[in-house]
């Protein structure tokens, strides 16, 4: 199985899989679709991603993702995640992922629409 190392551990490029479709799923949630986006001219590239393992979950081990907001600044986007265990409250993995806006056509960073800031920020 891909997602687990010869040891049946889930292997931790995988986690980085399972952050990632937790944001896209919040993101859509918050009508900010990424090819919506994308076709008005903007991206989200991740710019820095800091993780932290504090314990290892099993092939046979459930669990979910939480993502939120933790900072939206002009042109960034910091993004936090946990993976939990099914059933416990302190995280297997944190981690949070830097993005920058960025303008599709010329790869330059730009400042957050104000529509999509206003969705991020609940507003």
């Amino acid at each position: 199985m891909a997602d687990t190392d010869a040891s049946r551990w889930i292997h931790f490029a995988a986690v980085m899989r399972y952050f990632e479709e937790a944001e896209f799923s919040m993101m859509k949630t918050l009508g900010l679709d990424f090819l919506r986006m994308e076709a008005m001219g903007f991206a989200f590239p991740r710019r820095k991603i800091t993780t932290e393992y504090h314990r290892a979950l099993k092939i046979d081990d459930c669990g979910r993702v939480t993502v939120r907001v933790a900072r939206l600044g002009n042109t960034s986007l910091t993004f936090h995640y946990e993976l939990l265990k099914d059933g416990e409250t302190e995280p297997h993995v944190e981690a949070e992922f830097v993005t920058v806006c960025t303008n599709v056509t010329t790869g330059k960073t730009v400042v957050i629409p104000d529509r999509i800031r206003a969705a991020l920020s609940g507003g």
